[in-house]
């Protein structure tokens, strides 16, 4: 009876050590994929979006990136975007928000690899934006760079694929 007591207090104190460490010490795949949760959300555009609304999230789309961030993408049958630092992907998501009433961003097929260095990893997906009641899907490539304990955008580039 004392042995299946111990086995069992074990087990619980196996399992609670295993929780902590998955909730309090995230893999970096895991803090790196929640980024991108977090960035479709910022990046999306509800109808009839408030204004302190609107403005938290441009700032939480910055707040997710490096300052020196470099954003290279082409959307087929638009234009080619390319800005470099935060404040300048700021003042493009501010003029995104002002231009279109809804805008919804998503990312599927996620692939999250880790550098050759502890800080840096690359994410490569499909966004799939939708605006207007077009659909434009985009493969993307996201390189994070760990910056003290966070995982921040580094550069975001289409990928060129074959048509």
């Amino acid at each position: 009876m004392r042995h299946v007591r111990k086995l069992v207090l074990a087990a619980i104190l196996a399992l609670l050590g295993f929780w902590i460490g998955y909730v309090f010490f995230p893999s970096p795949e895991r803090v790196i994929r929640q980024h991108l949760i977090e960035l479709s959300g910022a990046a999306s555009i509800p109808p009839n979006e408030p204004p302190i609304t609107r403005l938290a999230n441009v700032v939480k789309l910055a707040s997710l990136c490096t300052p020196d961030v470099e954003v290279s993408v082409e959307v087929p049958g638009h234009s080619f975007q390319n800005l470099q630092g935060r404040d300048r992907l700021r003042e493009a998501a501010l003029a995104a928000r002002s231009t279109f009433t809804t805008l919804t961003v998503e990312f599927v097929d996620i692939s999250v690899l880790r550098g050759s260095d502890p800080v840096s990893a690359v994410a490569n997906l499909t966004a799939k934006a939708s605006f207007q009641g077009e659909l434009v899907p985009q493969e993307l490539k996201i390189e994070f760079r760990k910056v003290g304990r966070d995982w921040l955008i580094e550069r975001v580039s289409t990928v060129k694929t074959l048509r």
